[in-house]
């Protein structure tokens, strides 16, 4: 997710996100500090995390479930030796990160203190440092497309514009189930966003 965008903003608001918001109660975050808040945009400090990624082939929604079906199984399989792993689905957020290459990764977040060795042939662990992030809130179904149109929203909210949003890094993250009413969604951009900063005005 090593995605750099400069900007510029008022320092109008530090907080940490524990406690803050509803959709964050009794789930397992990654623990991060609100920098700035202006005009829907949030630049947050992540602490360092460990995920469980795996490679979606395509926006098809079987592939999708495969993906799934992929941490789900090293999830399992890890349990046996692994302790810690049981809170798992008490973890949030869902990340569908999509690289500057193109691809699509399905992202699981590791509760912290869990310490997995290694992934496996189809899953693998990824650490993620301190890492500073740009992020726009939205509602709806979670989808690539949604990811897509609020990706472009946060860079136009940013003052920046990418002729090909293939070659922007961001992550669609999800913090609710699919089947749910209401759905609290995020896009993210990293600070360090290389199309972005080519692209400036």
């Amino acid at each position: 997710m090593e995605t750099t965008l400069a900007l510029l903003l008022p320092l109008l608001l530090l907080s940490s996100c524990r406690g803050e918001d509803g959709y964050l109660k009794n789930k397992i975050t990654p623990h991060f500090t609100v920098l700035e808040r202006n005009q829907g945009v949030e630049k947050r400090e992540y602490e360092p995390t460990t995920w469980l990624r795996t490679k979606v082939t395509s926006t098809k929604s079987s592939d999708f479930v495969d993906a799934n079906h992929q941490l789900k199984t090293f999830v399992q399989d890890a349990q046996k030796t692994t302790k810690g792993l049981d809170n798992l689905d008490k973890t949030w957020p869902v990340l569908i990160n999509h690289t500057r290459e193109n691809q699509l990764w399905l992202c699981w977040f590791v509760p912290p203190g869990v310490q997995l060795s290694h992934g496996s042939s189809s899953v693998e662990l990824f650490n993620l440092p301190t890492s500073i992030f740009y992020v726009r809130k939205f509602t709806g179904t979670p989808s690539v497309e949604n990811g897509n149109e609020n990706s472009k929203e946060l860079l136009s909210s940013l003052g920046r514009s990418c002729p090909n949003l293939d070659l922007v890094e961001y992550s669609g993250a999800g913090y609710d189930h699919f089947i749910s009413l209401v759905h609290h969604n995020e896009v993210w951009i990293n600070q360090n966003s290389n199309c972005a900063d080519a692209v400036k005005h």
